[in-house]
């Protein structure tokens, strides 16, 4: 007997008999995640049911990236502080603990412009200490001041509330007078896998066991998990954007943490 060959073919057999095996294993596990997938989009589907929701959205499995980011105020040296009030002559400035900056301008500018938002991206950036950097984000008719957010990697980083990185201030005929600016140094962190659009509504409704709504409003953003603070680092998460009847929800798309307005 040629013990040589025979101990090949036994090892070969050996080989393809394990590779068998871990295809079966491969497919039966596969088929179990279909199974529970099936069930689960089931009892989705069931609960939107319960609840007479409907969702009308553009992608509801997006399959998007996000992360988490930090964010510390800029302190300005007394050089940086020099260097600010010498670019802007035409306004009076102050710096307040050497992180927010505080101006009052010699005379009010007015935004020209249909497009508020373009006015006013237009008038940070001629006005403001690396004010390209900032986009417009509300404006408040009644307190007549308008809020703007700081970018990250060309991404607004937005407050939940009513906080922002700008505020500017109008007079009666709507010129800007005066501002108040922080300016964040950012740096990423975590960057987990995101939840879907779906994932995010299914948390809101078990949670706050929302009903009789038609939801078509779902957005993803970077929201501050932490208050403004001069004093301390702020963090920003991604988070999903729902909005029931005007009203806000905010899940986190990392760990399904839910805030509101």
């Amino acid at each position: 007997m040629d013990w040589s060959r025979a101990k090949t073919i036994l090892i070969m057999t050996f080989i393809f008999l394990n590779a068998f095996l871990i295809f079966q294993l491969v497919e039966k596990r596969n088929a179990e995640n279909m199974s529970v997938m099936a069930q689960e989009d089931h009892s989705f589907q069931e609960l939107l049911r319960r609840q007479n929701i409907e969702i009308s959205i553009d992608d509801p499995e997006a399959d998007e990236e996000g992360q988490y980011i930090s964010g510390e105020g800029h302190e300005f040296g007394d050089e940086e502080q020099s260097m600010i009030e010498e670019q802007f002559e035409d306004q009076e400035i102050s710096f307040r603990r050497n992180q927010m900056i505080r101006a009052v301008l010699d005379e009010p500018q007015e935004l020209f412009g249909l497009d508020m938002a373009s006015s006013v991206e237009s008038f940070l950036a001629d006005h403001l200490y690396n004010g390209d950097e900032y986009r417009f984000a509300s404006y408040d008719e009644e307190e007549r001041m308008i809020r703007a957010f700081q970018v990250y990697e060309d991404e607004p980083l937005r407050y939940r509330g009513e906080e922002s990185h700008v505020i500017l201030y109008l007079t009666e005929d709507g010129e800007v007078e005066g501002y108040d600016q922080r300016y964040m140094d950012f740096s990423p962190q975590l960057a987990p896998e995101l939840m879907t659009p779906l994932e995010a509504i299914e948390v809101l409704i078990l949670e706050y066991g929302i009903a009789d709504v038609v939801i078509d409003e779902v957005e993803l953003g970077h929201y501050n998990m932490t208050p403004a603070n001069m004093d301390a680092h702020e963090y920003y998460a991604p988070m999903w954007r729902v909005t029931v009847d005007d009203e806000y929800y905010f899940v986190n798309a990392h760990n399904s943490e839910v805030w509101t307005d």
